[in-house]
């Protein structure tokens, strides 16, 4: 409550029962919790491109801000969404880079490895565009993202105070 959570993206499965078969948001009634499983197992990027027009429809819908998003320890699928999100705010490799090797500092149940972040890069080279931002935008649309709900994004997270 004291950061004013609004919205809870939650990207574990609940088939198998992973995010425990929660349908509310621990953070209260007042959070609205939102449940879009991502797909386990490696290739966190390409497994779950169909799971990000949902994801936009969310994040590109600023009444639902601030929002979190989270995964069960909050590398793998989460840093594949944060690596489109930071690719579309123009963040530079180095940066993506290091952001995910952040998480090296929790306990995950191993060491993060740059080679995720080379895998999301070789896959949007395969997009056309100028440079990344242009190609992770491209991916999006090619996967059935609306471009309002990008374009949204962006603007939510450049232009606000």
């Amino acid at each position: 409550s004291r950061l004013g959570v609004r919205c809870e993206i939650d990207l574990r499965k609940s088939e198998d029962n992973e995010n425990g078969g929660i349908t509310t948001s621990p953070g209260g009634e007042e959070v609205k919790y939102i449940s879009i499983p991502f797909q386990t197992g490696g290739g966190y990027l390409q497994k779950n491109l169909s799971s990000f027009p949902r994801l936009f429809s969310v994040i590109g819908n600023e009444e639902n801000y601030p929002l979190i998003y989270h995964c069960s320890i909050g590398t793998d699928r989460t840093g594949a969404v944060t690596f489109v999100l930071l690719s579309l705010l123009g963040v530079e490799k180095d940066d993506l880079y290091r952001d995910y090797l952040f998480s090296n500092f929790g306990y995950i149940e191993g060491i993060r490895r740059k080679t995720a972040i080379d895998d999301y890069l070789l896959y949007a080279e395969r997009f056309p565009g100028e440079n990344l931002k242009e190609k992770v935008w491209n991916m999006l649309l090619e996967n059935g993202v609306e471009e309002s709900d990008i374009i949204s994004f962006v603007s939510i997270m450049t232009d606000n105070d």
